[in-house]
């Protein structure tokens, strides 16, 4: 996965007409649609269930993938989760947003999606720091990287990841414990999907706290 540049300065001297309060949205203009992971399935991966967690174990899949169905039309959506990598080396994790025409859960990319992303590649980037990406995914063997910035993070705390999709303007904002770090627009993307889709980067993973709203 190649870094692009930080997004968040690439929109404000290229897309000003995008102001920044527009990228974070008002809650109690939104109702929720989906907790928790219950309703979900094992596309691949060993993924355990801990409570009100679920874990991704396995440190060797480089494609580990967890779906719930959940219809999205064509609306404003905010998704949440919080999560934490405690395996060595190159790992990641993120989220599949407006899954449809999806196939094998054992490819890079996943259908038609936009996918939030968390991940540390030191072998790659050449450092050992914390990257929060967007992608976009045309099939299951075709995704390209929209944004990419190197946060203070790291992947291995436990972070709060929150991103708005705002259809309006067709931009997605990504956020980290509450500080924006991507800010970017989407062009020519149908926002109208049948799942969402855990995915992780080798492991161990854990996830908890998994929220969609979409605006009222």
């Amino acid at each position: 996965m190649k870094p692009y540049i930080p997004l968040l300065l690439f929109t404000i001297f290229i897309f000003p007409c995008f102001p920044q309060e527009n990228s974070i949205p008002d809650r109690a203009e939104y109702k929720q649609v989906l907790e928790g992971f219950d309703s979900g399935k094992s596309i691949s991966g060993d993924w355990i269930f801990t409570g009100k967690a679920i874990a991704q174990n396995n440190s060797l899949l480089p494609h580990a993938k967890y779906s719930i169905q959940l219809e999205q039309k064509n609306s404003n959506y905010l998704y949440s989760c919080t999560a934490q990598a405690t395996g060595i080396g190159r790992i990641g994790y993120g989220l599949h947003l407006f899954a449809g025409n999806s196939g094998p859960g054992d490819l890079y990319g996943f259908g038609n999606s936009l996918l939030f992303w968390v991940t540390r590649d030191n072998g790659h980037y050449g450092n050992p720091g914390t990257y929060v990406q967007l992608y976009r995914s045309y099939s299951d063997a075709n995704m390209i990287e929209i944004g990419s910035v190197l946060v203070a993070e790291q992947i291995t705390d436990e972070l709060k990841i929150e991103a708005y999709v705002n259809i309006d303007l067709g931009i997605i904002s990504v956020s980290v414990n509450g500080d924006l770090k991507l800010f970017a627009p989407v062009r020519n993307f149908n926002f109208d999907g049948k799942s969402i889709t855990l995915r992780t980067l080798n492991g161990p993973v854990i996830f908890t706290d998994l929220e969609v709203m979409e605006k009222k």
